[in-house]
């Protein structure tokens, strides 16, 4: 809703909250979610549905693989400039056609009207998985759901798109003016441009990524791209630092177009 203006959480062992931050850190508001689970909150997407400016957060950390369903919360984003609560997210219950899976990435297509969840594996291969995103009450809009979903709670699988040979994948975003999906891990940035957006998800990750060197921070689990196709990723720990991704020395063969 205004520039310059960060959404962040913190990891598991914190209530279910919200904080807004500017440019150079200072913390400018907060947002509280009651009666939302906070098992381990681990991503968050802001996202523009038509004219209103959405936010998600994903209660979806599951180390150990062994949560039958996780939580997505979807709500119009409030004023980060304030201290604000949200009683009525639309909540969606979440499980994955394949079995658990830990998830630490998420993002919002708003073109394809999906949510992207990649999984988290030390193997070195990530799942990307989507659901339909839910529309707004007000707007009618026609999805998979069933009917109006504000406040509401709904059950869907996600179904596996894609499997990439990427290791410990901590975050994802989607730039919302060209498509292009951004995926992040603790050590680089993965760039993979979207060429039409008619193309499936599967088929736009298929492409060799053009790659990026992180920032030198300590354990980067969250990453966003602003409306100036700025990447920015920020690190757990006190204090939490706020780093913009250098994408002039590239360290993939594949520069991006």
């Amino acid at each position: 809703r205004r520039p310059g203006r960060y959404w962040t959480h913190n990891d598991s062992g914190d209530g279910p909250r919200l904080f807004a931050f500017a440019a150079r850190g200072h913390r400018v508001g907060e947002c509280r979610l009651p009666g939302t689970t906070s098992v381990d909150w681990e991503d968050m997407a802001s996202y523009r549905d038509g004219d209103t400016a959405r936010l998600v957060v994903a209660d979806c950390g599951d180390n150990s693989a062994d949560r039958t369903a996780i939580q997505l919360y979807f709500f119009d984003e409030p004023d980060p400039d304030a201290v604000s609560v949200v009683s009525s997210p639309t909540t969606v219950v979440l499980r994955y056609a394949d079995g658990p899976r830990d998830c630490e990435a998420i993002a919002v297509d708003v073109v394809r009207r999906n949510v992207l969840l990649v999984t988290k594996s030390a193997i070195g291969l990530a799942g990307v998985y989507t659901i339909d995103l839910p529309g707004r009450e007000q707007t009618g809009d026609s999805t998979s759901f069933d009917k109006a979903t504000l406040g509401k709670t709904t059950h869907v699988t996600a179904i596996r798109q894609s499997t990439l040979a990427l290791p410990m994948v901590t975050g994802a975003d989607i730039d919302a003016a060209t498509g292009d999906i951004w995926l992040g891990n603790y050590f680089t940035v993965f760039h993979f441009p979207c060429k039409d957006r008619r193309l499936s998800i599967a088929a736009q990750l298929g492409q060799l990524p053009a790659s990026f060197d992180m920032p030198q921070l300590k354990q980067i689990e969250s990453l966003a791209v602003d409306a100036d196709q700025r990447v920015w990723v920020t690190s757990e720990g006190s204090p939490a630092f706020l780093a913009e991704v250098s994408l002039a020395a590239q360290t993939g063969s594949l520069k991006p177009e």
